[in-house]
């Protein structure tokens, strides 16, 4: 093989040979993506030591950053990053991804770093449906589509909440009506 390689002129090759009791870096990441995901949240296979975390329903990230900070001050070779805590998020919104930086880690930090995770520190509390009633006050001389479009929004807004308007009232702007 060496001999074939330099007649393609490569002249250097780069070799990992992992240690007894290495763990594979994707199967370093999904072991503690496993053990990070929580209820609302979906694994995505470990690709190159990354496995990423995804949103299964509308709702709040529910992080606990103590427990995550614990992961990533366990060995340089094990890291998660995530959205901020109670970011809202959409279905299949990333919301943290777990990365091994080298090709492999030490068994006895990916089994630590699982144990700091343990009980799933990740999660997505879903949104409770809602119902919403508008009121809107009209201006003399106001568009009325200029309150169609303010409607259009706020039930777009609404329904991504998992919510729905129900009511709608127009009436003129002055504190009788």
């Amino acid at each position: 093989d060496a001999g074939l390689l330099g007649e393609a002129g490569i002249e250097g090759v780069s070799v990992v040979r992992f240690e007894p009791g290495d763990v594979p870096e994707d199967d370093a990441a999904s072991r503690l993506a496993e053990a990070l995901a929580g209820e609302g949240v979906r694994r995505s296979a470990a690709f190159t030591g990354r496995a990423n975390l995804y949103a299964e329903r509308f709702g709040l990230a529910v992080l606990e950053p103590g427990r995550i900070e614990q992961v990533n001050l366990i060995d340089e070779a094990v890291t998660v990053a995530t959205l901020s805590p109670f970011a809202m998020v959409r279905p299949g919104e990333m919301i943290a991804t777990v990365k091994i930086i080298p090709f492999a880690a030490p068994e006895a930090a990916v089994t630590a770093a699982a144990g700091a995770a343990r009980e799933n520190p990740i999660r997505v509390a879903q949104f409770l449906p809602m119902k919403a009633a508008l009121v809107s006050t009209q201006l003399p001389g106001q568009k009325p589509s200029l309150l169609d479009k303010n409607r259009a929004a706020l039930e777009a807004r609404v329904t991504d909440l998992t919510g729905s308007l129900i009511f709608e009232n127009r009436c003129p702007h002055e504190a009788k009506a």
